[in-house]
């Protein structure tokens, strides 16, 4: 089923559900357990014919034979029992309690009253901006449901009292009724069909032809049934949210958490991890910074375009949430800029505890970003240098088209895409076929609202698929940008092949098998010496062999093994994770350009020493 005929299957639900509410329901329940009566019925089967291998051996009937088959059975049994009981992991965050912000849960309590809502097990904060209602299954598909109020921390910075009180019930309303058991039961199912799936596609067991054919009709007709129920419950969540505080203020939150989000991300997080190019450590505060950040009065016309661009989109199939446009339609509220806030939620029902958990979040944000830090002020000072000498060059005479390409992209990293720009210009002038050139010209003009910059992106995804998915992602999100879902529509079958090209190379680049063949692997003399050098300071490395994959997904794009064999100490008792450690040493210390997986010749393993020493020029090591 295509993307297209995928959305006209769930438009034809949405009007049944519409109608015929309570038999859609219905229809939804039997669809969750037909899932499970088709597997227990397979596994039924498999058990079976595992209890007739089991009397063939006690009665020595064929016991040889029996033995034999179950061993391909058993594997494919274990695979469907661990996707049957699935678990979720709970979310996680930092546990508050009713002590540390007594006005918060008031509120909390005064919401849940209101919304007729189970009782909240545990509030958590964290530093999303985003809340939830989470329902954890302790006892895994036999349910008994934890509740987790999960509440971001800057959400309550953005917010008004009001306005948060309108997002707390909101996401209470997905548990009022009942409503919440039910779809976390069905989310419960589709992460065991998922799981069961993966599994199978993953070992490529003999046993996927009992599963493949009723996957393909029921994964897609189950996941357009439940979408549809998640869709509505949306909708019920804002009438919800409505109800306990108003739909102005209800529609005023929509609207300003758009606003607040865009500003996040476009702008506010930006500019603090851009002080990373200019200092060695972290001086920035972030949770304590956005205290006063979005109460901040911010250029009416920025706001406006923000605005103008998220009521442009179009409710689509890729999440359940409606558009912004369709929410504020529904409550019958107005699509108004909000005013500036004064005092936040997180002031008001926080107190100073606030202050805390905003250096509590602080003092994680630099732990978290530290390394990182570290790593990007020493690349971003490397870059300035070796973008210093590109432009001496530059200026003396013309570039080779790397170099060029290269000065592009160091001058938008490091100063904007306004004076990069030219520069790509200039280099697919040079060289009108030149992939990455197409890419960034394309990706820039979309960027400025220029529909040219889709033809160029197609033209670079068909001249490199590699860019295929994250050009087509682009080109998707700027259509729908502008409220053009239809042409968008056009373009998401293309997105869906390359996403299953993208899976494929994945798992092809992710293994090796003895079937594989080996090539040389064609690098520089001096890189080969670089890695030996590296691998001297590993005395447990005996042997060490370099090659290259042969592939069949991007072959363009070389993939290099480089597998080791350690040395043998008898006489020392080592650890059975030994080999799993050097190869994670290895990973760590050896720099290979490109693609590379690191590959221990020993134990279970020792089959493919042969195929590595039949490649000529292969072994680059012997200690």
């Amino acid at each position: 089923m295509n993307q297209e005929a995928y959305e006209n299957f769930v438009a034809r639900i949405e009007a049944h559900a519409r109608e015929h509410p309570s038999l859609y329901r219905l229809k939804l329940g039997g669809l969750a357990v037909l899932g499970y009566a088709y597997v227990a019925a397979i596994l039924a089967m498999l058990l079976l014919v595992l209890g007739g291998f089991g009397w063939m051996i006690l009665h020595g009937s064929g016991a040889v034979i029996a033995a034999k088959l179950g061993i391909f059975v058993i594997p494919l049994v274990w695979a469907v029992l661990t996707a049957m009981f699935v678990r979720v992991a709970p979310p996680v965050g930092r546990v508050i309690t009713r002590e540390e912000a007594p006005a918060l849960f008031a509120l909390v309590d005064d919401v849940r009253r209101k919304t007729s809502a189970p009782r909240a097990d545990t509030v958590l904060v964290t530093h999303d901006f985003n809340a939830a209602v989470v329902q954890h299954p302790r006892l895994g598909v036999f349910g008994w449901p934890r509740n987790y109020l999960v509440l971001g921390l800057p959400l309550m910075q953005a917010l008004s009292v009001e306005e948060f009180r309108t997002v707390v019930a909101h996401e209470f309303g997905h548990l009022s009724g009942q409503h919440g058991k039910f779809g976390a039961w069905i989310y419960r199912l589709r992460a065991g069909w998922a799981r069961l799936s993966h599994a199978l596609e993953e070992s490529d067991h003999w046993g996927q032809f009992l599963f493949v054919p009723f996957f393909k009709w029921y994964a897609p007709t189950f996941g357009a049934y439940s979408f549809v129920q998640a869709r509505r419950q949306e909708y019920e969540a804002d009438r919800m949210a409505a109800a306990t505080a108003g739909a102005g203020v209800a529609g005023a939150a929509l609207v300003r958490v758009e606003l607040q989000a865009q500003f996040l991300q476009s702008e506010y997080w930006k500019n603090i991890f851009r002080e990373a190019d200019e200092r060695e450590q972290p001086q920035a505060q972030p949770f304590s910074m956005l205290r006063h950040a979005f109460t901040q009065p911010r250029p009416h016309g920025d706001a406006s375009v923000t605005l103008e661009s998220a009521l442009k989109r179009r409710t689509g199939f890729d999440d359940t949430h409606p558009c912004l446009a369709d929410r504020l339609n529904a409550l019958g509220a107005s699509a108004a800029l909000p005013g500036t806030i004064t005092v936040t939620a997180a002031e008001t029902l926080l107190g100073t505890f606030g202050a805390t958990l905003e250096a509590e979040f602080d003092r994680l944000w630099h732990e978290n970003v530290r390394d990182w830090w570290r790593e990007r002020h020493q690349y971003a000072t490397e870059s300035r240098s070796r973008l210093a000498e590109l432009e001496a060059a530059a200026a003396t005479g013309e570039l080779s088209i790397d170099d060029a390409l290269n000065r592009a992209s160091l001058t938008e990293e490091l100063m904007d895409s306004a004076t990069a720009r030219p520069l790509y210009e200039a280099v697919l002038q040079r060289a009108p076929e030149n992939a990455a050139a197409l890419f960034a010209v394309g990706r820039l003009k979309l960027d400025n609202d220029d529909d040219a910059g889709i033809e160029l992106l197609r033209q670079a995804g068909r001249l490199d698929q590699t860019l295929a998915q994250v050009g087509g992602f682009q080109i998707v999100e700027y259509l729908r940008r502008h409220g053009r879902d239809t042409e968008a529509r056009s373009h998401l079958d293309d997105l869906s092949e390359a996403g299953q090209r993208d899976e494929l190379a994945r798992r092809e680049r992710g293994q090796l098998l003895t079937s594989d063949t080996l090539l040389p692997h064609e690098l520089p003399t001096a890189t080969v010496q670089e890695i030996v050098e590296k691998l001297r300071t590993f005395p447990e490395v005996r042997n060490a062999w370099l090659v290259r994959k042969k592939t069949q997904h991007y072959a363009h794009l070389p993939f290099y093994v480089l597998a080791v064999r350690r040395k043998n100490r008898w006489w020392k008792l080592e650890s059975s994770q030994a080999s799993q450690h050097l190869v994670d040493a290895l990973c760590a210390a050896v720099k290979i350009p490109g693609d590379a997986i690191v590959f221990c010749v020993d134990g279970d393993n020792k089959q493919f020493r042969s195929k590595f020493k039949k490649v000529p020029g292969g072994e680059i090591y012997f200690a």
